[in-house]
């Protein structure tokens, strides 16, 4: 799968958690919820170290403007902050991550790697309800 590909992979999850509907985190909404898919799938998106920049990630989830480094950046640091009470989702992601980026998972089929990711996605989301996630202090 390349880059994009698990980007993709990466929004529709995100939206599926959420009850979303598709292409909602490409829009320019400021509603709670979709704010936190979208904050949430950047912050995935980041930690699976695809090389992709904040800039580039901005532009993949639909920042046209020169602010895109910085609106990644800002939604990355409060998803970091609130999982830092969550290091067991913070270590799930690493252990996924090194799977899916690994020589070892070339094995793996093409759905084991979506499942994958999938289930680190529903991991972080479902170890972060009900605890003010994303609320400013």
């Amino acid at each position: 799968m390349d880059k994009y590909g698990a980007v993709e992979l990466v929004m529709v999850e995100a939206e599926r958690h959420f009850a979303l509907p598709k292409g909602s985190l490409l829009r320019r909404s400021r509603r709670a919820d979709i704010v936190k898919a979208r904050s949430i799938a950047m912050y995935v998106v980041k930690r699976l170290d695809m090389g992709l920049t904040l800039s580039d990630i901005g532009h993949l989830f639909n920042y046209q403007t020169s602010s895109a480094h910085s609106m990644v950046l800002h939604s990355i640091k409060r998803v970091k902050q609130s999982l830092t009470k969550f290091t067991v989702a913070e270590s799930l992601l690493t252990e996924v991550r090194h799977r899916i980026m690994e020589e070892q998972t070339k094995y793996l089929t093409k759905q084991d790697k979506n499942e994958l990711i999938a289930a680190i996605i529903l991991f972080m989301m479902t170890a972060n309800s009900g605890n003010n996630f994303l609320q400013r202090s």
